[in-house]
This record gives structure tokens, C-alpha cells and sequence, in this order.
């Protein structure tokens, strides 16, 4: 069996030895390298976090870069790629948390508990009217991949009325699935909750901004699992502040990690966590390691690669 040469590049990624470790376990005959004692000829794999550009070229037999992170926006950033499939993490451990992450939040937001924990801080014991039943309230979910086809399922089963959009026609077991600006503005009118779950590509960039909080009804919640430049952050405080969008729970931004002096810490209605919605183990990664490696060692097709000229 052949050895498998992998790199990594991610100098802003804990690339501890448990990683090492995992992948030794799982996948055989395997060499795992940093940049400083490589002869870079040698090598095929290239295990990436955020690469710095133009790096990726120096290895001149590179057959595939794996992405140590769901999306996969700051490889394609670099223009200057080398031609080889990009594999993006399609574990069912992220899907699984994610769908956590948006299940528990939506909850929350439907709940108004939100609300209590704030009258709990300021010591105060108050009643608010029940909210209504899930079936009435409107959830949808842009980005309908394997991620967001999960968190929809997870709804639905609570009794949400759930829809969701994606830039393609999409026809999709127990979910109802629309495509188009129209089918997009008339979905908004009626939700109440909406979910953003979308690639960053340079459609979606700033998707979520005062154009599209418009059509949102009053006091509606946004939640954004997707990524940071997707949400234009001035536009969603101008929103929560004259009142027109209800609650914001963001795990994604532009800058990170989150400046100490941006607004969006201090802001009531706004719930942030540090890009925790979903994450990967060791374990996890050295699986999609090893479909790349028999990929590579039996000249066979490489699955879960990116469309470079799509973004995702």
C-alpha cells in the first residue's frame, strides 16, 4: 500500500497531537508534515485552515486539498489555487450540531425565553402572554444542503411550518423547497423566524440586510449559522433598534474573533456565540482523510469536492 503524504497548512488552527494521533489510527500508511520539514515533491494531501495565498502552489504533485472547516470561502479567496479537487467536511457529527445549535435557538426564540432571562437579571417575576402553537409559526431556512435539510426535518417534527429556499429547484422529501427572487419575497411576508444556512459565495454576500429585513414581517427573528459576510451587521442593528426585527442570534461574523468595542455585544436583543454552532473532532476528519487517500491510492474519483466556480 502506497504512503500517503499529507501537509498542513493552517497556521491559525490548533492542529494538536490528538489530530496527529487520529489520523495515524485511522488511516494507514500515512505521513503527516508541517511547512518547515516537507520536501513538498512528495507531497499529495493538503490539510488546510484558511491557507495563506499562494501557498497551495508550492507543492507540485498536490492531488487534493481537504478543508479543516465546513466552508470553504477563504480557500477559493486565493486566486491562485492549484487545479485539484477541493474536499469540503460533509460529516454527519457537523450536520448533527448544527442542527442542534438552530433546533435549541429557534425554540428559544419561539418561547420568548429570552425575554425571561433578562427579567431574571433584573430580578423581576412576570407573566407573558403563551406564544402560539408551533404549527403557527413560520420557519425558513435559506441554504437547503445537507446542513439545512437537517435542521428543516428537525422542525418540522416539532410541528413548525417550515419552507425552505435555495439559489437551485430543489424537490425535497417532507420539506417544501423554492428557488427565485419572487418565491423568496412572497416566503418572507410570512416569516417568522428565519434561519441563514447559505455558502458565502459572491451572491450571498450581505444577503441579510435591510433589503431583505423589509420584507420580513414585524417582529420577526433572524438566526445566521452560515458566515459572517453574509450579514450586513449596520443594517441588522438599525432593524432591532426601530423595532422592526425582534431578535438576532448570530454564531457567525465578518471580523473574528468579535471586536470588544462592536456594538453587537451590547445590544439586548442580540444573542453571540464564538462560531460554535457546529465543529469537528479528530476522529471525525481523519474518516474523510482516509475516502481521500483510497480515492487517491485506486486512481478513483474523489467525493464531497466543491464547485469552485459555484463556491460551495
Amino acid at each position: 500500500m502506497s504512503t500517503i503524504n499529507i501537509v498542513v497548512i493552517a497556521p491559525d488552527f490548533e492542529f494538536t497531537n490528538e489530530w496527529h494521533e487520529s489520523i495515524n489510527e485511522i488511516v494507514p500508511n500515512v505521513e503527516i508534515y508541517d511547512e518547515e520539514n516537507t520536501t513538498r515533491d512528495n507531497i499529495d494531501i493538503a490539510l488546510v485552515y484558511n491557507p495563506p495565498f499562494g501557498r497551495l502552489l508550492k507543492y507540485p504533485n498536490l492531488k487534493a486539498i481537504i478543508s479543516l472547516s465546513a466552508g470553504v470561502d477563504g480557500i477559493l479567496s486565493d486566486s491562485s489555487l492549484p487545479n485539484v479537487p477541493i474536499v469540503r467536511l460533509v460529516s454527519n457529527e457537523i450536520s448533527d450540531m448544527m442542527r442542534e445549535y438552530v433546533v435549541y435557538h429557534t425554540l428559544k426564540l419561539h418561547r420568548g425565553f429570552k425575554r425571561y432571562e433578562q427579567l431574571q437579571g433584573g430580578e423581576i417575576w412576570q407573566w407573558m402572554p403563551p406564544s402560539v402553537p408551533t404549527k403557527e409559526c413560520k420557519v425558513t431556512i435559506l441554504g437547503m444542503g445537507r446542513i439545512g435539510y437537517q435542521c428543516a426535518l428537525a422542525l418540522r417534527n416539532l410541528g413548525f411550518d417550515v419552507s425552505g429556499w435555495c439559489r437551485t429547484s430543489k424537490t425535497l422529501q417532507h420539506i417544501e423547497c423554492f428557488s427565485g427572487l419572487k418565491s423568496l419575497n412572497n416566503l418572507l411576508a410570512k416569516t417568522q423566524i428565519l434561519v441563514c444556512v447559505l455558502p458565502r459565495t459572491s451572491k450571498t454576500t450581505g444577503i441579510l440586510s435591510k433589503e431583505l429585513f423589509s420584507k420580513l414581517p414585524h417582529g420577526a427573528s433572524i438566526i445566521n449559522v452560515s458566515r459572517g459576510a453574509c450579514l450586513n451587521e449596520t443594517d441588522l442593528l438599525c432593524e432591532l433598534n426601530n423595532g422592526h426585527l425582534a431578535n438576532a442570534v448570530l454564531d457567525v461574523f465578518e471580523v473574528e474573533p468579535l471586536p470588544s468595542s462592536s456594538p453587537l455585544w451590547f445590544h439586548p436583543n442580540i444573542t453571540i456565540t464564538p462560531h460554535i454552532a457546529a465543529d469537528v473532532r479528530p476522529s471525525s476528519v481523519a474518516k474523510e482523510i482516509l475516502n481521500v487517500a483510497n480515492s487517491i491510492r485506486h486512481n478513483e474519483p474523489i467525493i464531497n469536492t466543491i464547485n469552485v466556480e459555484l463556491g460551495y
